[in-house]
């Protein structure tokens, strides 16, 4: 009977280096992968709340869900309110259109962008529950049709081909979801991506700044 031949530990040690190495070198590929199917994912989140939205307006006169600015563009973000309060396209979760709130936010979204179930499952009357009543936001959701405080409502055939949905429009990296690029929905129910190198400087968290940036969309469709 042959003997059985054991490792040495040279050899041991070998065979973990070269399996270190095609780690290090296969890592950056899979993060890269796995960051491209989550801007995919959030292509296909908008694309259906486009098709959804066209459905809310079937049903309701052709009206778009009513946009919400309260004193501030962040408002616009928002999709609950931390009193459980659906807002903007928050309102096709609550009508029943979407059959999962996680559409309504990135997949690759952070902090109160990034989806989390238990937020969700608040009922908005326990004081103290668990987690706390927190404002959660999503895709950045504007009607087209001024800035003002309060709801303003927008008929879905005045969008046509502009830009109406898309993904938080800051430059920091705390809102940079796609590696530098962003995915705006539009009228037509189309969706684009833009680089952030490409609007660099357009605009700015304003309200003039916010039309800017819209109108750079609608140049880009």
């Amino acid at each position: 009977m042959c003997k059985r031949k054991s490792f040495t530990l040279i050899e041991l040690l070998v065979v973990i280096a070269i399996i270190a190495i095609l780690a290090s070198m296969l890592l950056p590929a899979l993060s890269t992968a796995k960051k491209k199917a989550m801007s995919i994912s959030c292509v296909n989140n908008l694309k259906q709340i486009g098709q959804l939205t066209n459905l809310y307006a079937f049903d309701s006169d052709g009206y778009l869900p009513g946009y919400y600015t309260g004193s501030s563009t962040y408002m616009s973000y928002r999709v609950r309110a931390s009193n459980g309060v659906m807002l903007n396209i928050g309102d096709l979760y609550k009508n029943g259109y979407a059959e999962t709130a996680k559409i309504l936010q990135c997949p690759s979204g952070l902090g109160p962008f990034k989806f989390n179930a238990d937020y969700w499952n608040w009922d908005g009357v326990s004081v103290n529950s668990t987690p706390p009543p927190i404002n959660v936001s999503g895709y950045y959701y504007h009607c087209r049709n001024g800035w003002l405080s309060g709801n303003l409502y927008t008929k879905f055939t005045e969008l046509q081909n502009k830009a109406y949905c898309f993904d938080c429009p800051y430059n920091d990296d705390y809102y940079n979801f796609h590696e530098n690029s962003y995915n705006a929905l539009y009228g037509d129910g189309g969706v684009s991506t833009v680089k952030n190198s490409d609007w660099d400087g357009v605009g700015n968290s304003r309200q003039a700044g916010f039309e800017n940036r819209f109108a750079f969309f609608d140049d880009r469709r």
